[in-house]
């Protein structure tokens, strides 16, 4: 709706101008006309495409729009991995309450409060006004109709094609026409017995009434008061509306009845419009006479002047409308500032355009860094792309029997590698500068060529945050694939959910800020008394001779980390030193463990180890996943940062938008302050601080607004919730909707 005020308020605004300025020279029938603008403009609500021309691309440009503040520029660097300058947290309002124990060494206070919602409040209030609005209008109108169901009597009009009725002199001030589908014209006795001048001349004007349409666009002149009750230049619209009814049927019934008429027409006006000390009801449909006294001289003037139209004003006045309409019904164009992207946007790149459960060509563009198209790796890009070649194809061009090949052979043609630079950057192959280009390539076929075992597939990428300007997208990622930090992807929007990509570059950490809901928490849970946390300490034992088989390799920072069996059969973690003894710091994993590498977590970079577990109590005490988070401390030992414990895998994220991430998992935040690494478990902490006690259900995280949402019930088989749980650096703020 704000689009819609924004252009309404320009396009009332124009035309009343327009309406004082070619007062004596417009044709009164052209100037009622060009209301039928502002109907459409207040009554549908969409808009042409954006345009530089447009209201609301200058009014886009007076506005700040660039919500995400990044740490660096995405050029070409080499990222220190220590993230950026932590910025001011975006704080929410902290209350104090009654203390209650934490179980971790200290006290939190619970705060519940009642949440005004001033968007709802306003929303509540705007249809409320409309109802009542709505109703005047509907009542006024049947009202008036029953009366005159009960004062009408037919009165046949020879050579008239409509029903004319009689009403008693109460029923009406001055003759009106009536009725939507069907409408009558409504005389008092005076009017029909005075003269048969008189009643041409009524009839006349009420007839032309008629052919203008004037039931249906007094009938929409009410839906827009009705909708826009509050919006006073609306008002201020039909009313200068109504007024160019009146003297636009002057002067179309003026053209039926010929200039000799004017004067005699002008008399009749005169007897039979009773002049009003205020403006009459604006929500009758009927196209009563009644006007104020400035309103009769005018019209009265109007009539006897006679026709002093210009056709050059006419025209300048409709090619102004035609430009101002087309600043007020075009959308507003991308004015090139940087609009953080919608949590709708990121999800479309996260779920859709990216990542899914089968190869997705596009994330192989992340594969390597690159500033212009014309840069990008193209092994990496093809790496996984081809199909199976003949056995005479592996003869000929690999030089080698297809029995001997020591790992899968496949082949791409020039074509299909056009077809997808194309696509996906607007080039073709020869106009790449062909880097990395090592397949073996057949002119013959037009083809290339390569062996290889493994996928080397980007499976997954996560983009936190995103920013538009103009037609250019930047996406922020960090890059855990490869373990070289953040970087920014550039795309060029193409219209159509298509984009091309234009570059893959390094980049400083971004700032994501936190957008927090409008209202204020139903609680607010202070966290600034919580006690250091301490991690278990980690023993290592050296084992020698018991490796019966790895499970899994990895090289984290030049320290071989390995899970295998032992000859015990049971499944350990272990440090691989050179002369093959395992430090063993991990024993009794389970058959379904992971190992990964985690980046910029409380100041440390390293590696997770996850496994199936029994929780403790005070996490639930069912069975679920447990993640330790090592480090390698000065002694090249892992050392424990963090044990998470949950249903689902822990997450990473700058939760409070202050540069540092946080630890999350579906009951714990861990966070650092003052140096050290603080635990909040949140079961704990709200069951103890709901008023009729939680009993904790299932909660997801969601990564575009940054919060972790809650399913529970109050109480003993009580109402059930859905809660939207923050961290806003110092507290946790939950926003609790009952199901």
């Amino acid at each position: 709706m704000r689009e819609i005020l924004i252009t309404s308020t320009v396009l009332i605004a124009a035309l009343l101008v327009l309406r004082w300025v070619f007062r004596r020279t417009l044709s009164r029938r052209v100037q009622y006309a060009l209301w039928a603008l502002v109907l459409v403009r207040l009554l549908v609500p969409v808009s042409l495409p954006g345009a530089d021309f447009s209201v609301l691309t200058a009014v886009g440009s007076q506005e700040e729009t660039a919500v995400v503040s990044l740490a660096g520029q995405a050029e070409p660097m080499q990222s220190d991995g220590g993230g950026s300058t932590p910025q001011p947290s975006q704080q929410s309002p902290a209350g104090q309450g009654q203390a209650v124990p934490s179980g971790q060494g200290g006290t939190v206070a619970a705060n519940p409060v009642e949440k005004p919602v001033l968007p709802q409040i306003l929303k509540g209030i705007w249809a409320v006004g409309m109802l009542l609005v709505g109703g005047f209008f509907l009542l006024s109108n049947l009202g008036f109709w029953r009366r005159l169901c009960r004062e009408r009597e037919l009165y046949p009009v020879a050579g008239f094609s409509r029903r004319v009725y009689l009403i008693r002199e109460g029923g009406g001030r001055s003759p009106f026409l009536f009725g939507l589908v069907r409408p009558a014209v409504y005389l008092m006795p005076t009017v029909a017995v005075s003269s048969s001048e008189t009643l041409r001349h009524v009839l006349v004007h009420e007839d032309t009434h008629a052919r203008h349409l004037d039931p249906l666009w007094a009938l929409l002149r009410c839906v827009c008061l009705t909708i826009y009750w509050f919006d006073p230049l609306v008002w201020v619209a039909a009313a200068c509306a109504k007024t160019d009814c009146e003297l636009a049927c002057d002067e179309g019934a003026l053209a039926r009845l010929g200039e000799d008429q004017r004067i005699p027409y002008g008399q009749t006006i005169l007897s039979l419009i009773p002049v009003g000390k205020g403006p009459g009801n604006p929500f009758l449909t009927a196209s009563t006479m009644a006007a104020r006294k400035r309103q009769m001289e005018d019209r009265i003037t109007r009539i006897a002047q006679g026709p002093r139209q210009v056709l050059a004003a006419a025209v300048a006045v409709v090619l102004l409308m035609a430009g101002v309409s087309a600043c007020t019904f075009t959308g507003g164009a991308d004015i090139g500032g940087l609009t953080a992207l919608t949590g709708e946007e990121l999800q479309f790149f996260n779920e859709v355009y990216f990542n899914g459960d089968e190869y997705n060509i596009r994330n192989q563009f992340l594969s390597s860094t690159y500033e212009t198209p014309q840069d990008i790796d193209l092994y990496e890009l093809f790496y996984c792309e081809g199909s199976d070649p003949s056995d005479e194809e592996i003869r000929t061009v690999l030089g080698t029997a297809p029995d001997n090949l020591v790992c899968p052979a496949f082949k791409i043609t020039t074509g299909e590698m056009d077809q997808i630079l194309t696509e996906y950057m607007g080039l073709t192959l020869e106009e790449t500068n062909k880097t990395s280009l090592r397949f073996d390539y057949d002119a013959a076929s037009d083809a290339y060529y390569h062996m290889h075992g493994d996928t080397n597939y980007r499976s997954y990428v996560f983009f936190p945050v995103g920013t538009r300007g103009g037609k250019e997208v930047k996406l922020y990622y960090q890059d855990d694939f490869m373990g070289d930090g953040w970087k920014c992807l550039t795309l060029q929007d193409q219209g159509g959910g298509n984009y091309h990509f234009v570059s893959n570059l390094p980049c400083a950490k971004p700032s994501i800020s936190t957008d927090y809901p409008d209202e204020t928490p139903d609680m607010t849970l202070p966290l600034t008394e919580l006690q250091p946390y301490e991690a278990p300490v980690v023993s290592t034992e050296p084992h020698v001779g018991d490796y019966v088989t790895f499970l899994e390799n990895w090289d984290f920072d030049g320290h071989y980390v390995q899970t295998y069996r032992a000859t015990d059969g049971a499944i350990y973690a272990a440090v691989v030193a050179g002369d093959e003894t395992r430090y063993v710091f991990q024993s009794g994993l389970s058959e379904d463990h992971s190992m990964f590498f985690f980046q910029d977590l409380f100041g440390y970079d390293g590696f997770f180890l996850r496994y199936g577990g029994e929780l403790p109590a005070e996490y639930g005490g069912n069975r679920g996943i447990v993640t330790d988070f090592y480090y390698f401390s000065e002694d090249d030992m892992p050392a424990l940062l963090a044990r998470c414990y949950g249903s689902q895998e822990p997450r990473i994220a700058d939760l409070d938008g202050d540069g540092n991430n946080e630890l999350l998992t579906d009951c714990q935040i861990f966070f650092q302050r003052a140096g050290s690494v603080r635990e909040a478990r949140l079961p704990e902490l709200l069951q103890g601080a709901w008023p009729e006690g939680m009993n904790w259900g299932s909660s997801e995280w969601n990564p575009y607004d940054k919060c972790l949402r809650i399913r529970a019930a109050e109480g003993q088989a009580g109402k059930a919730w859905t809660c939207d749980l923050y961290f806003d650096g110092d507290n946790l703020l939950l926003y609790a909707d009952p199901v």
